[in-house]
């Protein structure tokens, strides 16, 4: 059976992509000549209430060393950025995947022309949908390793 090429009504709610690295310059640096290059895109910009906690306290728990100082807005795109992340997202309605890599691809590029980034940590692509309803027992689901299929069911047994 082929995969839909698209589901009316669209259940994608929301689609993030996120950068986390290391930067090769200091952190106030490296959002200073990040933030110049996305005013080009973003017209809006919205400083974010961070925490005041000291840089080494930061530095020591990654729910806080990833936490973005910024917020830029445009009518399609939405951006954020801190010292050691930077983070692309729709704004609106999901407009299709042909439209998201496009706009992906222009912020991301604008936002690494900055050269900013010495060590990259992490890449991801996140989408969130939304089901009206139950969908679990529409759903299929496999375990596998590596391709094998993990047969039988998986509990801990106590003696």
């Amino acid at each position: 059976m082929a995969l839909p090429v698209e589901i009316d009504p669209c259940p994608i709610v929301d689609v993030v992509t996120e950068l986390r690295f290391d930067v090769s310059v200091p952190d106030a640096v490296g959002i200073g000549m990040s933030y110049q290059k996305l005013t080009q895109r973003f017209p809006k910009v919205i400083p974010l209430q961070v925490a005041p906690i000291s840089e080494q306290l930061r530095q020591l728990n990654p729910a806080l060393i990833y936490q973005p100082h910024f917020r830029f807005e445009a009518d399609d795109f939405i951006a954020l950025l801190g010292p050691k992340l930077f983070a692309v997202g729709v704004n609106g309605r999901y407009p299709g995947w042909p439209a998201t890599s496009k706009g992906f691809s222009e912020v991301m590029s604008l936002f690494t022309s900055a050269n900013i980034i010495n060590l990259l940590h992490r890449f991801s692509l996140k989408y969130v949908n939304f089901f009206p309803g139950n969908v679990l027992p529409e759903l299929e689901l496999v375990l596998a390793i590596r391709g094998d299929q993990v047969p039988g069911e998986l509990h801990s047994r106590l003696h």
